[in-house]
């Protein structure tokens, strides 16, 4: 991101402008003439900054990302379970935003700048915890996520992100549960079926 301020003020107007339309209608809906309007700037300023509104989201998750980046980088080789709670705490911070994207079925958005970053996540695992058991740990740290999206479904009015003892027991409670789906605000996205993801190891 630039650290010109006027062109980081404008781009904090476009961000709050567009998620403040997302609280009030399916982000399939919005346009960009929306949100410049709503921002108070032209489609001549929205465009100087970014080409659609999909890389509004982007820039927003690549905060996010890098603030988890950042929060596993400044500790030592970890195990799973710490790298998983941190995951948890900074998307507990931003629960409004991923809440925002689960409603909206742009949860892909956040889980493909995730999967880009899993080679730097693995080399934060400590060593002695790159075995044949890694596979199973990550599946494990799936199960807590997608389990969650499954059981947030039939409590939309509580979102998808809570802490991570409550993403636990919702995870646990989810991933078998088969609880039918909300009605999407926006079109479904691609699934990425469990087992897709090739797992590093040492």
């Amino acid at each position: 991101m630039s650290n010109n301020p006027i062109a980081m003020q404008s781009k904090k107007w476009i961000i709050d402008a567009l998620l403040e339309l997302m609280n009030r209608k399916a982000y399939h809906l919005i346009t960009v003439r929306e949100i410049s309007s709503k921002a108070l700037i032209d489609r001549r300023t929205f465009y100087r900054h970014f080409e659609c509104k999909d890389d509004v989201l982007r820039l927003v998750i690549d905060d996010i990302t890098t603030e988890y980046l950042n929060s596993i980088k400044g500790i030592a080789p970890t195990d799973t379970y710490t790298i998983t709670k941190n995951f948890f705490e900074i998307c507990f911070q931003n629960r409004d935003f991923i809440n925002l994207l689960y409603r909206n079925n742009l949860m892909y958005f956040l889980l493909d700048k995730f999967y880009t970053n899993l080679p730097i996540i693995h080399a934060q695992v400590r060593s002695d915890e790159m075995s044949e058991t890694l596979s199973q740990d990550m599946d494990y740290f799936w199960r807590i996520v997608w389990g969650r999206h499954s059981a947030a479904s039939s409590r939309p009015h509580r979102g998808v992100v809570g802490s991570l003892e409550e993403n636990k027991v919702a995870g646990a409670r989810g991933a078998g549960a088969g609880a039918d789906v909300v009605k999407p605000l926006g079109p479904q996205p691609p699934h990425v079926p469990a087992g897709m993801i090739d797992y590093p190891r040492n």
